[in-house]
């Protein structure tokens, strides 16, 4: 919303009181207009000439341990643009076999300019960094893309 979109929704399959957001991101994204729908979860996307139409989705249950679909729940939501935000944690054993170095916590090393122990290969957010918020992700990202940028014109 604040670099100018009309719009903005998140959809997250369990309630608001299971969301690993911190209170103040929520309640600045929800000050900031985006429009959130909890409960709900992705089905798949509708894309025409490689242009996102619409995202299907369906209604959860979360008041159990597991999320549980809503039979005959399903709906959609137009968008142009998806940003997947699903927690995954990086492959520690693929990364090890491609040579990459971890720290003692298990994260990529990286140097001042986002670079690991391989020359021409940049890590940043939460893969190389305790878990932080989303402000850090993006500062990560932007001294990763920096990184990048000087390497490039290095070569």
């Amino acid at each position: 919303m604040r670099m100018g979109a009309k719009s903005s929704t998140i959809v997250y399959r369990r309630d608001n009181s299971k969301m690993p957001a911190r209170k103040v991101e929520l309640d600045e994204a929800i000050s900031d207009g985006v429009q959130i729908i909890y409960n709900t979860r992705v089905l798949s996307v509708d894309v025409d000439n490689g242009d996102i139409e619409k995202v299907n989705c369906i209604k959860t249950d979360s008041s159990t341990e597991n999320v549980v679909d809503i039979e005959n729940s399903e709906f959609s939501i137009n968008a142009d643009s998806i940003i997947f935000a699903i927690g995954l944690k990086p492959d520690k054993e693929l990364i090890r076999n491609e040579g990459i170095e971890l720290d003692e916590k298990g994260l990529i090393k990286i140097d001042e300019n986002s670079m690991t122990n391989i020359e021409g290969v940049f890590a940043g957010g939460d893969v190389s960094q305790n878990k932080a918020t989303v402000c850090k992700a993006i500062e990560s990202g932007k001294i990763a893309a920096r990184g990048i940028d000087k390497y490039i014109k290095d070569l």
